[in-house]
């Protein structure tokens, strides 16, 4: 099982294609 950890640096990989932003940048990620 993956950790909060792994989870949310694989998020940041996540771009907006609009603004150019990873998820976690534009604060849709928190913990």
């Amino acid at each position: 099982m993956a950790t909060v950890d792994e989870v949310e640096k694989a998020l940041t990989n996540v771009i907006d294609p609009e603004l150019g932003l990873d998820f976690v940048e534009l604060g849709l990620i928190y913990g």
